[in-house]
């Protein structure tokens, strides 16, 4: 492998031996010691390069000389560099990677908080604070859902750091957006659309997911978008006339994502024909909570694509909306409802049980022995229902208007 390789997996490998250690075989723990050895043997720069972001082996009692040639390689950081590479590891797209970084940053903050609480008073707060906050907020949305646990911790260390002066300290989210002008009536409007779902959505499913059926589905799904917006003609041709524009568009690409990508331009993944199963309305029962709710709304907003170009890249998509994972299935919720609300082949009846769905979740009260669990669920669905809401029933106003919406993805 090319050090690039071990380097994107340094991290993963070394969560797998830590986690996992108590439960391998003795061949298994020979062919981890092998390995360790191995990296040390071969890759030490690579090694040397990411020793802050690999967690410590001292605890497993068959790794103490692997360990020792690691932890010689380690340099005493100070508080700001440490939480600083917190917040950097926090950004990983292992789940597993991700709550061992938890774990062990709630043990530092328990046993050193006087940094964060001295620069967070201080005349100019130290910038790392803005940073943890943001890397610990965002990991919290990101896993939501579908990793309690580490909602739990995030949760955890977000109250080790303490109640923070938003006046002092700031922590923004970049906000990114995409606009849909014309309701994907258009083929260049289409290809963009799937080039930013692709890179911040998809790829970014893919390499955090550990269940190999969801996998499967993800990567079915951007094989087969690949294909329909001829970005595969393009990179086969290398943008060789006609396909330049479809290729400059891939060139755009981040270099990153273009590397997950790439496989599935060659790939054969196949898929039995999408059974669609029958949606009643409302869908909504404050009971089934909130995912419940979503996946089978969003499966049937995907069922009605208004137009050549939306079936196109509605079909694949449907197969990965019913996980457990709903990232995506709240991604395209808002491009999804005025889609199909504004579309020319929608019915005034299908228009009708939209946004009857979506009153009837806002007319909605929890009763007052109602859990905690449950009103949480039922605030989602209030949030996203009234931003739904706004959007459909401004585009039926505007819709014999030049228009635009900013559809937010969370």
């Amino acid at each position: 492998m090319e050090d690039e390789d071990v380097e994107s997996l340094l991290e993963t490998t070394f969560f797998i031996v830590d986690h996992y250690w108590q439960s391998f075989s003795e061949i298994s723990r020979q062919e981890c010691k092998a390995l360790l050895t191995s990296l040390l043997n071969k890759f030490d720069q690579v090694l040397e390069e990411m020793i802050d972001k690999l967690p410590s082996l001292r605890h497993i009692k068959g790794l103490v000389n692997i360990n020792t040639q690691l932890n010689a390689m380690r340099v005493p950081l100070d508080n700001r560099q440490e939480f600083a590479l917190f917040a950097s590891r926090l950004g990983h797209e292992h789940a597993g990677v991700v709550l061992q970084t938890l774990h062990e940053l709630a043990s530092y903050l328990r046993e050193d908080q006087g940094y964060l609480q001295t620069s967070a008073v201080s005349d100019q707060p130290d910038s790392v604070i803005a940073t943890l906050t943001r890397a610990l907020l965002e990991c919290s949305s990101k896993f939501n859902g579908w990793q309690l646990e580490i909602a739990r911790v995030c949760a955890e260390c977000i109250g080790l750091v303490g109640c923070l002066d938003s006046n002092r300290v700031e922590a923004p989210r970049e906000q990114k957006h995409f606009v849909v002008m014309d309701n994907f009536d258009n083929a260049h409007e289409t290809t963009d659309f799937v080039a930013y779902l692709l890179e911040n959505v998809l790829v970014k499913a893919f390499l955090s997911a550990t269940d190999p059926r969801y996998i499967g589905f993800l990567s079915y799904a951007m094989q087969e978008l690949l294909e329909s917006c001829d970005f595969k003609v393009a990179y086969a041709h290398q943008g060789a006339g006609e396909t330049l524009q479809i290729y400059r568009k891939w060139m755009a690409i981040p270099e990153a994502t273009k590397e997950v990508l790439a496989p599935f331009l060659t790939s054969r993944f196949n898929l039995a024909p999408m059974v669609w199963p029958p949606v009643e309305y409302p869908i909504f029962q404050p009971s089934k909570g909130y995912g419940n709710w979503l996946r089978p709304f969003v499966l049937d907003l995907l069922k009605n694509g208004q137009n050549a170009f939306g079936q196109i890249i509605f079909e694949p998509l449907s197969r990965v909306i019913r996980v457990k994972d709903v990232f995506i299935a709240e991604f395209l919720l808002p491009y999804l409802v005025v889609h199909v609300v504004i579309g020319e082949e929608g019915t005034p009846h299908l228009r009708e049980k939209i946004i009857n769905e979506l009153l009837t979740i806002m007319k909605y009260e929890p009763k007052d022995n109602a859990s905690y669990v449950e009103r949480e669920d039922i605030k989602h669905c209030y949030q996203v229902s009234a931003q739904l809401f706004i959007a459909a029933t401004t585009r039926l106003t505007n819709m014999y208007r030049p228009s635009s919406i900013f559809l937010t993805t969370r």
